[in-house]
């Protein structure tokens, strides 16, 4: 495999990562199928789903929702919940192979899918947050222009840096359009491969949606890394200011950061740099200002530094990206 510790983006070692993580995520899949049919449940349907998904190739973010909600079903042992769910997944794609644009209950997904969806995201922001996902239902017209902005941001990332296009189109399998009065953009760890974000704002343009799917990939890119070999040793030291954030965050929240304000300084950098880049419509006005921070990205990435410097006992992996970081954050 390629080398984990480059900060840089790289389709092809991404496409290894894919497969790796991808072959041990239907491992496991099918291990939790193995303890639902020893409750006496009929599993063989869902095991040929299972064997038909080609690890080498993309999985749809909503197999990782069922496996999720599946998980969630059997440690309450609710019977009847994982035969519906079950029989949602008949629904999901095998295999996806380019990035899809989608609306929140309103297409890509069948109705009972995007419940589950909501129900995982719920769960994984009540247990880390405290508090309910706000996603709500789009209207028709505000998915129409969101998703027209999508594709145009989609289509300025392939141009300016192809590379962290592929990067994007290997992990990423559906970017869904919420309506939310929170939140911007936003990756849950239970549905691996899927980015939500939100309408676009008043004063906001295409430019908010390539910041955000560059922001959202790095945190997928960096959670396929995570998967694959440790990065922080002392993940239980507590919990640091972050200049994304309003709330303190462990380490993990503040290695993230780190790595995502340095693909997001890369790609702006790569944006202005391009023939097509005309400074009055594509300036790019954080949308990540969540902690009310109205420093630079380059004081925001200088504050993880310092506290991951301080604080963090990092693998040799976590050393070595963490100093590839900093380099493509500054490179140029």
């Amino acid at each position: 495999m390629r080398q984990l510790d480059d900060a840089h983006p790289d389709a092809d070692r991404d496409r290894d990562l894919r497969t790796d993580v991808n072959t041990r995520f239907l491992s496991s899949f099918s291990g939790l199928l193995d303890d639902i049919s020893a409750s006496g449940l009929e599993t063989e349907p869902y095991r040929k789903k299972v064997d038909s998904i080609e690890a080498s190739r993309k999985i749809s973010g909503m197999c990782h929702v069922i496996y999720d909600r599946l998980l969630s079903a059997a440690r309450q042992q609710d019977i009847a919940e994982i035969e519906r769910i079950l029989k949602c997944f008949l629904e999901v794609p095998d295999n996806l192979d380019k990035t899809r644009i989608i609306g929140w209950y309103l297409d890509g997904y069948s109705i009972p899918l995007h419940e589950l969806y909501f129900d995982a995201c719920d769960e994984s922001f009540v247990s880390t947050y405290g508090v309910h996902f706000d996603g709500e239902n789009n209207s028709p017209e505000e998915y129409a222009g969101a998703r027209a902005s999508l594709d145009q941001s989609i289509r300025r990332m392939k141009l300016i840096d192809p590379e962290l296009y592929g990067e994007f189109n290997t992990l990423i399998t559906d970017v869904m359009a919420i309506h939310s009065p929170t939140m911007n953009a936003a990756t849950s760890i239970c549905a691996l491969g899927i980015i939500r974000v939100s309408q676009l704002r008043p004063g906001q343009n295409w430019t908010r949606y390539l910041e955000n799917l560059v922001h959202e990939a790095a945190h997928h890119h960096l959670n396929y890394v995570w998967f694959s070999d440790p990065i922080i040793l002392n993940e239980d030291s507590g919990t640091y200011s972050s200049p994304l954030r309003r709330e303190k965050r462990p380490l993990s929240g503040i290695y993230h950061a780190m790595f995502v304000l340095a693909r997001t300084m890369h790609m702006i950098r790569a944006l202005q740099n391009h023939s097509s880049f005309n400074p009055e419509t594509d300036s790019i006005a954080s949308a990540y200002n969540n902690a009310g921070n109205s420093h630079s990205f380059e004081k925001k990435f200088e504050d993880c530094w310092t506290v991951l410097k301080d604080h963090a006992r990092l693998t040799k992996l976590g050393e070595n990206l963490m100093a590839s970081s900093r380099e493509l954050a500054f490179e140029g």
